[in-house]
């Protein structure tokens, strides 16, 4: 057998590198084989063959490739990254992030594998890592535009808008040609009002790349917030030509046809988004609010059953599912589901309102009066609801509180409520005229009492002030059981005690926002450490107060926590993820973890605090704070995102000296 001389093995080497560099894999790849074949320890053309395997999407051939270069040559620090890329394609984020680490310490210099290491941390949702990992690929290299690009993102991620506004912008700086870094950049601007300035970068986005779906899709919601609805369904036609498969643009598009009246055009929208994703519980809720303006009241009501099972927490949809309930004659199922709108949000003024008309027209007259007294308690400029409790008031006989209900809305109304106003005013002529004309005369009629309108459609990129906040859930353990066995008086001396331990401690950490939820509370805090040290010593007072209590009395609880980017609703209120997720993490039990690193049983099922990864990262460090990896989880409705979960040992922790 004739032994392959170098000239030749050089000659197929160079030929492949020629073929990969023109654009010519597969030709490539031929060439590379041919190399491997007369000289099996060719270390450089294993490498750039799995190069070129891994961008065909070949990654598991790529991998076994640079498996044999890594052998032939351990101290390939190419090798170790791209092995890196290829296992991060295939999900193995913490095995990629090995080979970039390992790529890094055989070069510290490595600007692309920090990058890229960077990539998957940011994947992991170690955010903060994957910045520091950032700002080594800058130091090492500061013209690498990509870096910045996505240090840019990652502090997006975490609340820092201006940050990444500035990184975006250099990214720019270095390579005008970043189409994604102009619609990123846009994407800030607008979470930071700047939304004329976002309109520019959208537009440079989609100069650069005119097949840019999502950048017209950004753009189409910019267009629509400044009332332009026509420009913005050619920008959503225009996004859906180039990426049919795009739901969220379906799902505006169609709120912004329902806009124009055009709500057949606009279910149709919406359907075609469910079709893509049937647990996009927007597109549900938006197409049942659709079919409600058409009439297609069954219809509304299946719609928004699916948008509830899809999102439990969804109050807009419990309303107007009531609405729809109520114009069908369901009074009773109505109530219900104003009663649970209100328990969601308990400052929910058109809920209240809404109730209060459904229990008039049932004949419950004092419950009306509460009920509209408290709507206008939450926003005394809800004026209709004086001119409804009026007309509770008149059927109760209790003309005098009624007059001054009708005068009071009267004076307080806006010019939209005119014809309303018009109709008040004749009414208390006629009442006042049949006093004056013969006590025994029989009264006027009252008007009718006016419900509130639909909830709103919810865009599936609402314009709405965000932050980056920990999300704390606490739940109290067995509450039906307790207020079945020993009444609501008792469960509320509970609570109430139980928040008085909360408040003793929240305020001295951060806390900004608390909403009850019936058997706890959701409360949402400025930092990490803030949620966590209030959790911890919450717990540590309970033991103490458990320790003495009556059995009846015990107050168990669980807790979650986790922190990203909340949308915060005109009344304070918080929805997005961090929110589901908290909510989730705080009922998780111990089989719907994918993966464990502790014992099942040391999972406690009552008395637990437990905590998201990227909240664990903050508090990793602080000495006080002694926490637990107990394993990967994921949750409904965010399939294919993976949460490592932490359990704090609150009894080991230290208590606050400051406090009681």
């Amino acid at each position: 057998m004739v032994k392959a001389s170098k000239k030749d093995i050089k000659k197929h080497f160079d030929s492949g590198v020629k073929l990969y560099k023109a654009g010519k894999s597969r030709k490539a790849i031929d060439c590379f084989c041919e190399v491997i074949k007369l000289d099996p320890d060719h270390a450089a053309a294993y490498s750039i063959r799995g190069s070129i395997l891994s961008s065909l999407a070949r990654r598991e051939e790529a991998i076994s490739d640079f498996d044999h270069a890594i052998r032939l040559d351990p101290k390939d620090a190419a090798a170790h990254n791209n092995r890196g890329n290829a296992k991060l394609a295939l999900g193995l984020k913490k095995e990629a992030i090995e080979d970039f680490s390992k790529a890094i310490a055989l070069d510290p210099k490595y600007s692309l594998a920090y990058n890229n290491r960077g990539n998957a941390k940011f994947a992991l949702e170690y955010k903060e890592e994957a910045i520091a990992d950032y700002d080594q690929a800058i130091n090492c290299n500061p013209k690498y535009a990509v870096a910045y690009h996505n240090r840019a993102s990652a502090k997006s991620a975490i609340g820092m808008k201006k940050e990444a506004v500035a990184d975006y912008g250099k990214a720019i700086e270095i390579d005008s040609s970043m189409s994604r870094s102009y619609n990123n950049r846009g994407s800030a601007k607008e979470d930071l009002g700047l939304t004329k300035q976002a309109l520019s970068d959208y537009n440079s986005a989609i100069q650069l790349d005119p097949k840019y779906a999502v950048a017209y899709y950004n753009r189409a919601n910019v267009k629509s917030s400044f009332g332009q609805i026509d420009e913005a369904i050619k920008d959503y036609d225009e996004a859906l030509n180039i990426y049919p498969s795009l739901v969220q643009a379906y799902c505006n598009r169609g709120n912004a046809k329902s806009s124009l009246g055009r709500k057949e055009e606009a279910i149709e929208d919406y359907s075609k988004a469910i079709r893509l994703d049937p647990n996009y519980e927007p597109a549900y809720y938006n197409r049942g609010n659709a079919r409600h303006h058409v009439g297609k009241l069954e219809e509304a009501i299946s719609d928004y059953d699916e948008a509830i099972s899809r999102d439990p927490g969804l109050v807009q949809a419990y309303y107007n599912r009531g609405n729809a309930k109520s114009d069908l004659g369901r009074k009773q199922e109505a109530i219900s589901d104003y009663d649970e709108a209100v328990r969601l949000n308990p400052n929910f003024a058109k809920a209240y309102n809404n109730r209060a008309v459904t229990f008039s027209s049932i004949g419950s007259k004092k419950e009306a009066i509460k009920d509209y007294s408290q709507t206008l308690r939450i926003d005394p400029k809800y004026t209709i609801s004086y001119h409804n409790r009026g007309k509770a008031n008149y059927d109760l006989g209790q003309e005098e509180e009624a007059i001054k209900d009708y005068e009071t809305f009267i004076k307080k109304a806006s010019k939209s409520q005119a014809h309303i106003v018009n109709a008040d005013k004749e009414f208390l002529d006629e009442y006042k005229a049949a006093k004056e004309a013969h006590p025994e005369k029989p009264l006027p009629k009252a008007p009718d009492s006016i419900s509130s309108e639909l909830d709103d459609t919810i865009s599936a990129n609402p314009v709405t002030e965000t932050r980056s906040e920990a999300i704390l859930f606490l739940d109290i353990r067995g509450s039906t059981e307790i207020i079945n066995t020993y009444g609501g008086y008792h469960f509320f001396a509970m609570f109430n005690y139980l928040e008085s331990i909360y408040n003793k401690h929240a305020h001295q950490n951060g806390a900004v926002y608390k909403k009850g939820l019936g058997d706890g509370f959701m409360a949402v805090f400025e930092n990490n450490p803030g949620a966590v040290k209030t959790a911890i010593h919450v717990m540590q007072d309970l033991n103490k107060y458990n320790e003495t209590a009556e059995e009846k009395s015990q107050i168990n609880v669980r807790i979650g926590i986790d922190f990203g980017e909340t949308k915060v609703a005109p009344d304070n209120d918080r929805y997005g993820i961090p929110v589901n997720v908290a909510s989730r993490i705080e009922g998780i039990k111990p089989e719907a973890f994918r993966s464990l690193t502790a014992k099942e049983e040391e999972f406690p099922v009552d008395n637990r605090i437990l905590i998201s990864y990227i909240v664990y990262n903050s508090v990793r460090n602080d000495p006080d704070v002694v926490c637990k990896e107990f394993g990967w989880a994921e949750f409904k409705g965010l399939e294919g995102v993976t949460y490592d979960l932490f359990l704090v040992d609150w009894a080991n922790c230290k208590y606050p000296s400051n406090q009681d």
